[in-house]
């Protein structure tokens, strides 16, 4: 099945994988992953602490928890990459097999930050460098010579 947030391809296996943590967790935890993925992405920070509280919490560990905050990051970056409007992202989550609440707690975050997101995406892309200072001269001759000897050993 193709999934426009993947840019029209089938969704990676591995994010198929995560989505069974996903679906494990509470609309309040998955929440609190959304609000670190987003602020990790747009203003450069990130809670470890809080994350560590939560992979403590949480039954199968840190471990699991990594893999579901890579999902969101990816689930948020790319629908934001290709431009999804909420309704579009609900829809496509919901087909990979998400709860309804935790569907709903990542699209309204998602809604929230989307405008940021595409602003900050975009400051990263791919783009040539701008100049930022050139210096340059003119060098001008104005008479050259050359002499050419011929030397001849006769002997």
């Amino acid at each position: 099945m193709k999934f426009r947030f993947c840019g029209d391809l089938d969704c990676p296996n591995w994010i198929l994988a995560e989505v069974t943590t996903l679906s494990k967790l509470t609309a309040v935890r998955i929440k609190l992953i959304v609000t670190q993925v987003l602020s990790n992405c747009i203003e450069g920070t990130f809670n470890h602490e809080r994350i560590l509280k939560l992979a403590a919490t949480h039954g199968d560990g840190v471990r699991d928890i990594k893999g579901a905050i890579a999902a969101i990051h990816f689930i948020l970056t790319n629908s934001a990459r290709f431009d999804l409007d909420e309704m579009s992202m609900s829809q496509e989550v919901s087909q990979l097999g998400l709860p309804k609440e935790n569907v709903d707690t990542i699209c309204r975050q998602y809604r929230e930050y989307k405008d940021s997101l595409r602003n900050i995406l975009e400051q990263g892309s791919y783009r040539v460098s701008r100049l930022l200072d050139t210096e340059w001269r003119v060098d001008h001759i104005i008479a050259a010579s050359s002499s050419t000897t011929n030397s001849s050993n006769t002997g």
